[in-house]
């Protein structure tokens, strides 16, 4: 009993450690992990925790300066995208903008919550540019995109 408790309890911690420092990203065996989720057609992340330090620096490695950036999605309070925006990126200057203001951005910084992305994100993405992802298990959890701008395509 004991050898069979050890072993789900260690099978368990594997998963926590496989989605570190994303936390909010995991699931028990049961499901089997992100990507037994990512099959379910479960959320893979939540709160933004993937949109990270790391992947937020290397917007600053690629992006030019002033470039129009924006933060998807932003459900959590107003102004989010400048909130994110880091020191780093702010000495560049590269702003984050909120996902209502997506449309003009060349660059979207992408958490996958996909419940809560916008009408047409999907497609807009799979034309853009793959820049980075940071993932768990092989499965995304957020991404840096280059992309045409929506104003660019419609002439607006």
């Amino acid at each position: 009993m004991r050898v069979g408790l050890l072993a789900v309890f260690a099978g368990q911690g594997y998963g926590v450690l496989a989605t570190h420092p994303f936390g909010l990203s995991y699931y028990n065996a049961l499901v089997v992990g992100l990507p037994g989720a990512e099959r379910l057609g479960l959320e893979l992340t939540y709160w933004g925790d993937a949109v990270d330090r790391v992947l937020l620096d290397r917007l600053v490695r690629e992006a030019p300066p002033d470039a129009p950036a924006a933060l998807v999605p932003t459900l959590y309070y107003p102004r989010q995208g400048l909130v994110t925006t880091t020191r780093a990126m702010a000495r560049r200057p590269i702003l984050l903008a909120d996902q209502e203001d997506a449309g003009r951005a060349r660059w979207l910084v992408v958490s996958r919550r996909t419940a809560y992305w916008p009408p047409g994100l999907r497609e807009r993405l799979a034309t853009g540019k793959v820049v980075t992802r940071r993932s768990r298990q092989g499965v995304w959890l957020s991404a840096i995109y280059e992309v045409e701008p929506e104003t660019a395509r419609t002439g607006r």
